[in-house]
C-alpha cells in the first residue's frame, strides 16, 4: 500500500484542462442563472467575470487541442460578458500603464508593459509607493476605465490590485480565445456584433496578434498571423485613419493633464509597431512557405490604412528598416501609391495630393529615396 501512496501521477495540460473543465462547467451555469436573477449589477458582473477569468487562464495553457477549444469558446459566450469588454483589455492596459507612468514619475512596471501583464500583482508597487501616490494610481485606473466605458470591469482589465492574481483577465488566454473564436467554423468573424466597427476589432485584435507574432514558438507565430488574416479579411481598404502625419510633429515634452495624455496616447501609431513585428518573422521564418503566408498577410494590413497616412508610416519604416529586402517590399508599396495618385490626378484635378508628389524626406525627394534603398 506504501508503493502506491509513493507513485507520482502526472498529467498532460489538455487532461489537466479537461479536468478542470469539468469542475468549472457546473460552476458556469450556476453563476449565469444566480448572475441574472441579482439586484445588485456590480456583484452580477464580478460573478461573471471571475469565471471569465477561470475560463482565460485555462486558455492560456491551451495550444492544440480543437476539441477542448470549442469547448472553452462555447463557455465564455454563456457567461454573458460582451466579447468587445473581454478584447479590450490589452489596449486598456496599455493606456493604464502609460498614463501612469506620464502622470506618476516614480511610478515603474517595465515587466507590465512587456510580457507580464496578466501576472503582476500589487504587492511590489505597495512596497515602493506611498499612501497618496497609491490613492494617485487608483485614481488613474478609475479615469481609464471610465473613458473606456468599462468601470463595472476595472477590477478584471486593470494590472494589479486583484485579491487573488488570477482574476485579471490573462492577455495570453484571450489571444488563443480570439484565434480559436474567429477561425472556428461554427462561429468565425459572426461571433463579432456588427455595431462595432471593423477598425476596432481590428485595433484591439492587432494588440494580441502582436504578442503572439513576437512569440519564440513557431506555432503562436503562425496563429497570430492567421488572426490577423482573418480580421483584415472584413475591413474595407484605405479606409484606416490613424493621423500619422500629426503624431509626428507632437510635443511629447510638453505637460500634458490626463485628459490630454489619454487622448494622445490613442492617436499613437500603433500600427508601425505591428508591421515591424510582422516583418520581422518573415525574416526569421526558415521555410518559404511561411515567408510567402507572412507577405500575404503584411500586404493585407497595410492596404487596410488610408493612403496619405500610409505613405508617412511607410516613409519612417523604409527609413529605419535593417533588411534591404524588406525595405523593397514596403517600397513597393509607396510606389504602387504614387503611380496610382498621379493616374487619377491627371483624370481629376480636384483629387488629393498624394504627399510623395510634393514632399522631400530628409532632404531625398520620393524617387531618390527609392533608388537609394536599390543601390
Amino acid at each position: 500500500m506504501s508503493d502506491v501512496d509513493s507513485r507520482e501521477f502526472t498529467i498532460s495540460t489538455q487532461e489537466g484542462v479537461d479536468l478542470c473543465l469539468q469542475f468549472i462547467e457546473p460552476l458556469i451555469h450556476s453563476t449565469v442563472l444566480v448572475a441574472d436573477v441579482l439586484d445588485d449589477e456590480q456583484e452580477a458582473v464580478s460573478q461573471r467575470g471571475v469565471v471569465i477569468a477561470a475560463l482565460l487562464y485555462l486558455f492560456a495553457k491551451v495550444s492544440k487541442d480543437s476539441e477542448i477549444k470549442s469547448r472553452l469558446v462555447a463557455k465564455v459566450l454563456l457567461c454573458g460578458v460582451e466579447i468587445h469588454v473581454i478584447l479590450a483589455t490589452l489596449r486598456f492596459r496599455e493606456e493604464l500603464i502609460e498614463c501612469r507612468r506620464a502622470l506618476l514619475p516614480s511610478y515603474e512596471s517595465d515587466s507590465e508593459a512587456e510580457s507580464e501583464l496578466d501576472s503582476d500583482d500589487d504587492e511590489g508597487l505597495s512596497e515602493h509607493t506611498g499612501e497618496f501616490e497609491s490613492e494617485d494610481t487608483q485614481w488613474i485606473t478609475e479615469q481609464v476605465a471610465k473613458a473606456w466605458g468599462l468601470t463595472k470591469y476595472r477590477y478584471f482589465l486593470q494590472t494589479s490590485g486583484q485579491e487573488y492574481s488570477f482574476t485579471a483577465w490573462s492577455y495570453r488566454g484571450i489571444g488563443n480565445l480570439v484565434h480559436a473564436m474567429i477561425t472556428d467554423e461554427q462561429h468565425g468573424v459572426n461571433v463579432m456584433p456588427a455595431a462595432v466597427s471593423p477598425f476596432s476589432w481590428l485595433f484591439h485584435i492587432a494588440a494580441y496578434a502582436h504578442y503572439m507574432i513576437h512569440s519564440k514558438d513557431h506555432q503562436e507565430r503562425l496563429c497570430g498571423l492567421e488572426v490577423l488574416r482573418v480580421i483584415c479579411d472584413v475591413c474595407p481598404n484605405d479606409k484606416l485613419t490613424l493621423d500619422a502625419e500629426r503624431g509626428r510633429d507632437e510635443n511629447n515634452d510638453t505637460s500634458l493633464s490626463f485628459r490630454q495624455q489619454a487622448a494622445s496616447f490613442r492617436k499613437r501609431d500603433w500600427m508601425s509597431p505591428l508591421i515591424q513585428v510582422i516583418t520581422n518573422a518573415m525574416v526569421a521564418f526558415p521555410e518559404v512557405n511561411d515567408r510567402s503566408s507572412t507577405l500575404a498577410v503584411l500586404k493585407e494590413l497595410v492596404s487596410k490604412i488610408a493612403v496619405t497616412d500610409r505613405f508617412w508610416i511607410l516613409r519612417d519604416l523604409i527609413i529605419k528598416c535593417p533588411y534591404g529586402n524588406v525595405a523593397a517590399v514596403l517600397v513597393d508599396f509607396v510606389r504602387n501609391d504614387a503611380v496610382q495618385s498621379w493616374s487619377s490626378s491627371e483624370t481629376n484635378s480636384q483629387s488629393r495630393t498624394y504627399p510623395a508628389q510634393t514632399t522631400s524626406t530628409n532632404g531625398l525627394n520620393f524617387p531618390t529615396l527609392s533608388l537609394s534603398l536599390f543601390f
